[in-house]
C-alpha cells in the first residue's frame, strides 16, 4: 500500500482555486505533466503507474492510495522495514572497601558509575514534502527539465506542486547523516559503618548521594528553510552559475 499522489521521486501536480494550498483543488487544465513523476535522478519525467487498485488524489473523499505495480515497489523499497536498532554503549564502575577497626566495629565506603549511550545515523532522507506540506516548483528552477518547462510554458502556468516522501538507499537527500544521540549518566556513593551492639543486636548507619543526568543531542538535522531556499535554486544571469534564488 502506498500514496498515489506521492512517491519517493516526487510526483508533479498543478493545482487551482481555493483547496489548491491544502492538495486539493482543480487540476490545471492544459498541463501534461500533472501525475507525472521524476526519475531516480531528476533528470526527466516518466508516467506514474497505477497500481493494481487505485484511489485518484483528487477525488472527492478520495484515500489517496494503492496498491500493486511497480510504484508501490519503489515505495516499499524508500522505507526502512524489518529489525532495526541503535548503536548502544555501556560503561559501568563500581569499587568498595571496608576496614574493621575492632571484632565490633566496621566501616566501609563504595561507589558506583554508569553511562549509557545510545546513538543512531541516518541512511535515508528524511524531508516530508507530501499532503499539505508540498513543494513549490518554480518555472525558473535551474533543475528543472526542459520537457517540464516546456509543458509549464504551454499551460501558462509559473509554478507546480511537488509531491515527495521517502528516500533511497544511497540518493543524496536532506537528512542523510543526521546523527541522534542520547547519553544517560548516573554516579553514587556511600559511606557507612556496621556495630555490634550487646544482648546480639547489630546496627548499621550509612549516608548515600547520587545524580543522574540525561543528555540528548541532534547534529545535522534538516534545516527545512534552506532545503526550501535550495530548491528555489536559479541560474545568475550574468554568469550562468546556480545559486540561491535570493542571491540573484
Amino acid at each position: 500500500m502506498v500514496s498515489s499522489e506521492h512517491s519517493p521521486t516526487g510526483v508533479i501536480w498543478a493545482r487551482t482555486g481555493p483547496n489548491a494550498g491544502n492538495s486539493n483543488g482543480t487540476l490545471v487544465p492544459g498541463f501534461t505533466m500533472n501525475g507525472m513523476t521524476f526519475l531516480e535522478d531528476g533528470s526527466d519525467v516518466r508516467p506514474f503507474i497505477k497500481g493494481d487498485v487505485y484511489a485518484a488524489p483528487n477525488r472527492s473523499g478520495s484515500t489517496k492510495s494503492m496498491s500493486g505495480g511497480p510504484e508501490a515497489a519503489i515505495g516499499n523499497r524508500a522505507f526502512g522495514s524489518g529489525v532495526a536498532g541503535n548503536q548502544v554503549i555501556s560503561r559501568t564502575a563500581f569499587g568498595a572497601v571496608k576496614y574493621e577497626f575492632s571484632e565490633s566495629l566496621s566501616g566501609f565506603a563504595q561507589i558506583m558509575a554508569g553511562r549509557s549511550e545510545s546513538n543512531t545515523v541516518s541512511l535515508r532522507g528524511g524531508s516530508s514534502l507530501q499532503d499539505g506540506w508540498f513543494a513549490t516548483i518554480y518555472r525558473e528552477n535551474a533543475f528543472l527539465p526542459a520537457s517540464v518547462a516546456k509543458a509549464m510554458d504551454t499551460a501558462n502556468i509559473t509554478s507546480f506542486q511537488l509531491h515527495k516522501l521517502g528516500s533511497n538507499l544511497g540518493a543524496n537527500e536532506p537528512g542523510v547523516g543526521s546523527d541522534n544521540k542520547g547519553v544517560f549518566g548516573t554516579y553514587s556513593w556511600s559511606v557507612g559503618f556496621d556495630a555490634v551492639l550487646p544482648n546480639g543486636w547489630d546496627m548499621r548507619a550509612s549516608w548515600q548521594q547520587g545524580e543522574s543526568h540525561k543528555r540528548t543531542g541532534i547534529y545535522d538535522e534538516i534545516r527545512v528553510d534552506r532545503m526550501f531556499l535550495a530548491m528555489d535554486a536559479v541560474r545568475d544571469p550574468k554568469t550562468g552559475a546556480i545559486v540561491c534564488c535570493r542571491h540573484r
